[in-house]
């Protein structure tokens, strides 16, 4: 679960932009982080905000917009966000050594944030499409013998 988030939306007129990472939503609530703050679609706003028998004031709703989200009542100042976020780009940053090799360079390399059984899911399945049929203790073996051999 290491793409899943939360966070605190500063509202501001009724309109939050999205989080810099943010992928797709799975609830907002309120400021308490208790109560749900309603989806509304586009089609579906108007009638919701104007209707006297479930009254924004007291069920606030949101809805989507190509730069963040909307919220009715316009006087809500934060909302709690759980959504799940677009991971980091992995980068192998090296340095070129006497020999001209690649070296790993630890400080400016970004690791994934998948846990190692999920990568070895990963590689897995990619191997099995390939027609290569490891299992995962396969997987960590060779890998192992890759970093101690160096190749």
């Amino acid at each position: 679960m290491p793409f899943w988030k939360t966070v605190t939306l500063t509202i501001t007129g009724g309109e939050s932009a999205y989080p810099a990472d943010y992928l797709q939503q799975d609830a907002m609530l309120d400021s308490s982080g208790v109560d749900r703050i309603r989806y509304a679609s586009n089609e579906r706003w108007y009638s919701t905000v104007q209707s006297r028998i479930d009254s924004v004031a007291t069920n606030p709703i949101y809805k989507l917009s190509d730069t963040g989200f909307v919220f009715a009542p316009n006087t809500l100042t934060s909302a709690t966000l759980e959504y799940i976020s677009n991971p980091t780009e992995i980068v192998w940053a090296f340095t070129l050594d006497v020999n001209n090799r690649p070296v790993y360079d630890a400080g400016n390399s970004v690791d994934p944030l998948w846990r190692n059984t999920d990568m070895y899911e990963v590689i897995s399945r990619l191997l099995a499409m390939t027609g290569v049929n490891l299992q995962s203790a396969a997987i960590a073996q060779h890998a192992q013998t890759i970093k101690t051999q160096g190749q």
